[in-house]
C-alpha cells in the first residue's frame, strides 16, 4: 500500500526544473500519448493512463523554472511500500489536487484515499461501479497482484495525483 504524507503549498506552484528541454518533451508527449502509442503500436499491459486535469495554458515553462498555475495543489513525499512501482517509488514527490465531484475521477487516475484502517493509500483506479450505496471505486497498486479488498467511496478520496517529480 502506498502511504503518503503531505503539505499544501497554495494556489501557485513553482517548480525548478534543471533540464528544461527534457521537461518540454515530456509535456509534449503526454498530450498526444494515444496517438504516439498507436503510431508505435505500444501496449499498455492493462494499465490506463491518468486523465488530464491541468489545462495547457496553466503550465508555463521558462528557461530555468516551470509554473503550474492551479488552485488547490498539494505536495507530498511517497513513503516506502513499493506498491506503485515502477511508476512511483519511495522518496518520489507527487503533486495532487482535491477533487470535488465524482465525475472528476476516471479509470487510470492515481488517487489517495483513506482505507478502513484510517491509513492514507495511494493507488490507481481500475474500476468504477455503482451499487445500492452509490458510486464506488476499485483500486490497485501497480505492483500489487490483486486489487484492494474494499470498495472506495468518493467521500474517502482525499486527492488525485497530477504529477510526479523524480
Amino acid at each position: 500500500m502506498g502511504y503518503i504524507k503531505g503539505v499544501n503549498i497554495g494556489w501557485i506552484l513553482c517548480l525548478i526544473i534543471t533540464t528544461i528541454s527534457l521537461s518540454t518533451a515530456v509535456f509534449a508527449f503526454i498530450d498526444n500519448s494515444d496517438l504516439f502509442s498507436e503510431a508505435l503500436n505500444i501496449k499498455s499491459n492493462g494499465v490506463n493512463a491518468p486523465s488530464n486535469i491541468i489545462l495547457d495554458n496553466n503550465i508555463l515553462v521558462y528557461n530555468n523554472y516551470t509554473i503550474i498555475n492551479q488552485s488547490g495543489i498539494s505536495y507530498f513525499t511517497v513513503t516506502p511500500t513499493k506498491s506503485m512501482l515502477p511508476f512511483i517509488d519511495e522518496g518520489n514527490h507527487a503533486l495532487a489536487i482535491s477533487v470535488n465531484n465524482e465525475s472528476n475521477i476516471h479509470i487510470g487516475d492515481i488517487i489517495s484515499y483513506i482505507n478502513p484502517h484510517k491509513d492514507i493509500i495511494l493507488h490507481r483506479v481500475i474500476e468504477i461501479n455503482k451499487d445500492e450505496g452509490g458510486i464506488y471505486y476499485i483500486l490497485k497498486g501497480d505492483n500489487n497482484f490483486r486489487a484492494d479488498s474494499y470498495k472506495v467511496k468518493f467521500e474517502n478520496i482525499t486527492n488525485k495525483v497530477i504529477g510526479v517529480i523524480y
